[in-house]
Order: structure tokens, then C-alpha cells, then sequence
């Protein structure tokens, strides 16, 4: 029933007033199918991070330091799993929608996301040391709770607003500022403080971890991921020590080479331990017999690497040349292990997939951002540089629509665009000479732009897939309108003094003369009027033709009336009269027809090589952890 009331509500005062409540929708760049699963696999990830946290703190506050461990570690793991494959989903998303040319490009609210993945994997690995041996469990505890502020610190980054200038990911402030940082403060002091109050009750080792065990690794492991995360956190929160400090620090002006270059040996000293990391012993391992385990696959990776440096060109890149070596050894290496120490029982191999999956991913990186090539150049002839600092002839070519340009191995032609829904479609064809000379079709790409006047128009890629490399192509400037060729296109402006010459696309026109004496009589013009008339005569190749457009001046304001020519679809408008009596022109306003302009396209080209090795390696990765998970629980084991 109908409560009486409801009636002075103002938006029930109407009974369609659903209809009437219209948003601005979505923004284009999210309309994906990636970002429709990105985002909640995501936070699923970060909510599974709760349960270790709770684990923990539950630990400590019964006093059972080891006991939490246990039934916490499926979780942990699962978290691990969830938030990777968030945090992967919204790489590929980047790749295929974004057009920054790409999958990772260090924004703040990236790196928020990843820090923590990156610590609760340390947890994880101490946790499965710790199980039952109960070392390093301050460590532990500190990884696992501070996994946990992380996500919530990384929820402060995004809906703070204090990254508004500096990532497109962060929302503005919403007015939850100071609301989300009592709460992220409350945690951060009660994980902390129940690790002080119960330090000296915590169990200790008798002795120091071995050299040459597995803890000992593992412990190294996570020190060196605790590392990494602390580079990328610290420098992503700029913003927040410029506020708090007062500072004015600035981001580096090539944010991704900055971050690669400092996060290069952290993962050259991962990749060196998940190679060798199984093949230590609790405890203690014997030298000899880990020497000969890895030996046969030391020498492998060696010899590979080195051709593949020699392929790729790192000779002066040695720690590129370093992070191929150690991820190739990590990927011969657990091989290895499946096939000799577990007889390649798939069922007890999850982690050493895992593992495989993680060099191979890692590989994958280095190859296909290291080597990743602009073949785009521009050899149209004509400059591009005009259009604004972000167009460089080097990295952008123009294609005049039916034109054909060489392009890298390629020739490339504008075929034209089309209008389906929101997009505009431009299609690239893309051309290879055959044995013959002759130029074969051999694909076509389609680039388009969302069209949205709400929230502005956006670029998205289409990249074409081949086993060796992907060819990524994304338009960086183009004439957007979808508006009848009878229609007219946006003036151009050109300033004439007698005897110069304008273009258009087809005609050459000259300002003959202008003149001043114009008949009184005249029913076109006001009465005690000043104007003035441009002479212009329009050549084409078998005609020419007279326009005389008018600038008048009357008492209370300006006339410009324009003069169409028909047959040649141009209109001119007598714009504008310098006052400067050192500068003798005019400005001539030039509108051609659509029909009569060719259309063009600004696009840039990329191959990123051996980029399906980084897919692989996400796949081979998730497929790899699942399986370790499922074997644990099946087996009743931690």
C-alpha cells in the first residue's frame, strides 16, 4: 500500500519518475568485457585477504602463535590465486582497451593493488615453512597483517582523492578522507601492537637457520618481495608525503623505466630462487647432491640464454641479459623437478607449475616490452608535429584515405570508417610484397573511438595475434564526425593580401583585389553602411569561377555574408579585416564539403614480440596454484 506520505517526497512526486533520473553511463573506457570481470575478481582477492588477517590476529590474541597457520594457509593461498588473476585481468584489459601501448604502466592504483599480492606471496611461502616448524613466526605474522593494511591502504590511495592529479584510476574525494584513514589506522596499530605485546612470548629456534636450507631461502625470498613492495609503495605515495610533509616531490618524468630500472634485481634474485628453491632441504642440504640436481639444467638455461641474448641484442643490457638466464634456468630447473624428483606425478607438481608459469610470465615481460618496436614512421611527406608535443613523425604516420605508405615490413592503407553504435570503426589494411613484387593483402585491423559527448570520446586498439609477436594499432587523431558529405566541414582560416593564393582540394584560389566602393543602392546592404568586398577567382583545370563575399560594418554590428559555389562544393567567408595598417590582410574563411575532402587518419603501429610467452605464463601460473590448492586439500596436508 501506498503510504500517504510518499506523496511529499520529490522524487515520488512523480509516478514515471525512474524515467527522469538520467546518469551520465559509463565511461567508455570501461566498457570492456575484461573490466566487467576485473574489478570484482579484484576485490574478491582483496576481501580474501580478511580471512589470513583474522587467522592472525586470532593467533595472537589466544596466545597460539603456530596453530593459526594451519587452517589459514588454503586461504592464503586462494587470496594469492584470487587477487593475481584480478590483477592479470586488468593487464589484459590495458593491453586490449587502453592505448597507452601496453599492459603495465606503474599508475599509482596499479602498483596499490599489486604491493599487496606481493607480500601476502611472502607470507604464504614462510607460512608453509612455519606449518610445523614454527621459525620465523614474527615474520610471518608481520607479512600476513601487513598484507592486509596494504589493501586497505590501497582503498585510501583510490577513494582519498589525494591521487586525483596523478592517476586516471582514483576517484576525486568523496568526503571519506579522514573516515579512511582512522580506519585504516586502527588495523595498522592493532596488527603492530599485538606483535609488541606478544614479541617476547613468541617461539624461538634453538639455533640459526642453516645456510644451505630451505627456510633459511624462503626467509630471503620474502624479505626481498617485503623489497620490492617497499620501492613501489613508497615512491606511488608522493602525493601522501607531499601532503603530510609539506613537500613538493615530483614523479619521475618516465615513470615506467624509473620503476623497471629499480624493480630489475629484485626479480633477477626471485627468478634465481624460484629456480632453485625446491631443491634445498629442510634444514640442511648436501652441496653435492643440489649441485648435481641442478647441474644438467645450469648448463642448458647457459647455453640458451646466451643465444638468446645474442638474438635480442642485450650484449649491452647484462641485467637483461641476467633476468633472461634466471628465468629460463627457473623454467629448466622445476621441469626438471617434476620429471626427476616427483617422477612427473602431475598431482604433487602445483607448485612447480606455479613456478614455471611465473618465469614464463616474467619472460614474457622482459621479451616483449625490451624489444617492442614503433613502425610507425612517418613517410607520408607530410609533417605531423603540428598537430601538438604528442605527435612525433617517428612514432606516427598519416594516411590519406586509398593512400598506400610503407610501414616496417608492411604497406598500409586508410580504407576508410563506418559507424556501428557508439563506435567509428577505421579500417587498416595492412599489405606484404610478394615473391612476385606485387602488394598482397595480408590483414586488416579496425581501431576505433567510442564516441561519448558526456565523458569524451576515446581511442581503443585492435591488435592482430601471431605466435612470434602481436601487431597493436590504435588511432591517435582522426575527423570523428559520422555527418552527411553534403554537410559542410570546419572552416579553415587563411590570411590573404592581394595576389596570394589559398587551396582547397580542388581548386586554386587568389585574392584578385578588394574593394571598398560598393553601390549605396544595393537592397543586399544597410543603409549608411560601411563595407567591403574580396575579389577571388577559383581555378580548376577546365573552369574558372568568381566569388566576391562581403565584410560590412553597420551601426550596431558586424555582416559577414558568405558566397557558395555549387559546382564545387566551397563556401567563402570574408572573416575578418586586420586594423593593423603594417600588416595589409584579410582572413578568408574556407568551408569545403565533405564529399570534397579526403579523409585521413594519425595512427600508431607497435609489435610487441613473443608476447603470447607472457600469456602463457598467466595461464600456466593460475593453472599451477590451483592445482597445488586442491592437492593440499584432497590430501588433507598443509
Amino acid at each position: 500500500r501506498e503510504h500517504p506520505d510518499y506523496a511529499h517526497l520529490p522524487f515520488t512526486a512523480k509516478a514515471n519518475y525512474l524515467e527522469t533520473l538520467n546518469g551520465r553511463g559509463l565511461n567508455p573506457l570501461l566498457q570492456n568485457y575484461w573490466m566487467t570481470i576485473h574489478p570484482p575478481t579484484l576485490f574478491l582477492g582483496f576481501a580474501l585477504v580478511l580471512v589470513p588477517f583474522a587467522y592472525a590476529i586470532a593467533g595472537l590474541g589466544k596466545k597460539k602463535y603456530i596453530e593459526w597457520i594451519k587452517p589459514a594457509l588454503p586461504w592464503t593461498f586462494t587470496a594469492v590465486i584470487v587477487l593475481g588473476v584480478g590483477i592479470l585481468m586488468g593487464g589484459a584489459w590495458a593491453y586490449e582497451a587502453l592505448s597507452f601501448g601496453g599492459f603495465w604502466a606503474w599508475d599509482p592504483v596499479e602498483n596499490a593493488s599489486l604491493v599487496p599480492w606481493l607480500t601476502l606471496v611472502g607470507a604464504a611461502h614462510l607460512m608453509l615453512i612455519n606449518v610445523r616448524k614454527g621459525r620465523s613466526v614474527p615474520s610471518t605474522l608481520f607479512l600476513v597483517i601487513i598484507s592486509f593494511v596494504l589493501i586497505l591502504y590501497s582503498t585510501f590511495l583510490t577513494r582519498s582523492g589525494i591521487l586525483g592529479e596523478s592517476s586516471v584510476h582514483a576517484f576525486t574525494d568523496l568526503g571519506m578522507y579522514w573516515q579512511l584513514v582512522v580506519f585504516l589506522l586502527f588495523f595498522l596499530f592493532l596488527g603492530l601492537g599485538l606483535i609488541a605485546i606478544n614479541w617476547k612470548a613468541f617461539p624461538r629456534q634453538a639455533q640459526e637457520e642453516n645456510l644451505w636450507s630451505r627456510e633459511f631461502w624462503v626467509f630471503i625470498a620474502a624479505i626481498i618481495l617485503l623489497l620490492s613492495s617497499f620501492q613501489i609503495i613508497f615512491y606511488t605515495s608522493l602525493p601522501v608525503w607531499n601532503k603530510m610533509f609539506g613537500l613538493n616531490l615530483a614523479p619521475a618524468p618516465d615513470v615506467i623505466d624509473f620503476y623497471n630500472t629499480w624493480q630489475l634485481p629484485f626479480a633477477i634474485i626471485i627468478a634465481f630462487l624460484v629456480a632453485v628453491g625446491q631443491y634445498f632441504q629442510y634444514k640442511n642440504t648436501d652441496i653435492k647432491k643440489f649441485i648435481n640436481k641442478i647441474g644438467l639444467s645450469f648448463v642448458i638455461s647457459l647455453l640458451l640464454s646466451l643465444l638468446l641474448v645474442y638474438h635480442f641484442n642485450y650484449l649491452q643490457e647484462p641485467f637483461y641479459g641476467l633476468l633472461l638466464f634466471a628465468n629460463i634456468f627457473a623454467v629448466s630447473s622445476n621441469l626438471n623437478y617434476i620429471i626427476g624428483a616427483l617422477k612427473g606425478n602431475i598431482s604433487k607438481s602445483g607448485s612447480s607449475i606455479a613456478h614455471i608459469g611465473f618465469a614464463l610470465m616474467m619472460l614474457g615481460v622482459l621479451i616483449s616490452t625490451s624489444k617492442k618496436e614503433v613502425i610507425s614512421r612517418n613517410t607520408s611527406g607530410r609533417s605531423i608535429e603540428s598537430l601538438g608535443e604528442d605527435f612525433s613523425n617517428n612514432e606516427n604516420i598519416i594516411l590519406i584515405q586509398g593512400d598506400t605508405l610503407p610501414m616496417g615490413q608492411y604497406y598500409v592503407t586508410y580504407a576508410g570508417k563506418f559507424h556501428e553504435g557508439i563506435n567509428l570503426f577505421f579500417q587498416i589494411d595492412y599489405f606484404s610484397p610478394s615473391k612476385s613484387g606485387q602488394l598482397e593483402k595480408a590483414f586488416s585491423l579496425y581501431p576505433r573511438v567510442q564516441l561519448n559527448p558526456l565523458m569524451g570520446n576515446v581511442a581503443e586498439p585492435d591488435t592482430r595475434h601471431f605466435i612470434e609477436k602481436d601487431i597493436y594499432t590504435h588511432v591517435t587523431y582522426a575527423d570523428l564526425s559520422t555527418k552527411s558529405e553534403n554537410e559542410f566541414a570546419n572552416a579553415s582560416t587563411h590570411k590573404l593580401q592581394h595576389g596570394d593564393t589559398m587551396y582547397s582540394s580542388n581548386a586554386i584560389i587568389i585574392l584578385d583585389s578588394i574593394s571598398s566602393n560598393m553601390d549605396q543602392n544595393n537592397p543586399d546592404m544597410h543603409e549608411g553602411s560601411i563595407a567591403v568586398k574580396a575579389h577571388l577567382s577559383v581555378h580548376t583545370e577546365n573552369k574558372t569561377y568568381f566569388a566576391e563575399p562581403i565584410y560590412e560594418i553597420t551601426k550596431r554590428n558586424v555582416s559577414k555574408a558568405p558566397v557558395l559555389i555549387n559546382d564545387l562544393g566551397l563556401k567563402f567567408t570574408f572573416d575578418r579585416i586586420n586594423p593593423n595598417p603594417e600588416d595589409e590582410n584579410i582572413e578568408i574563411l574556407l568551408n569545403e564539403k565533405r564529399s570534397n575532402k579526403k579523409d585521413f587518419v594519425v595512427m600508431q603501429a607497435l609489435i610487441f614480440p613473443y608476447i603470447n610467452v607472457l600469456w602463457l605464463g598467466c595461464i600456466v601460473m593460475t593453472i599451477g596454484s590451483v592445482l597445488a590448492i586442491i592437492t593440499r586439500i584432497k590430501n588433507g596436508r598443509t
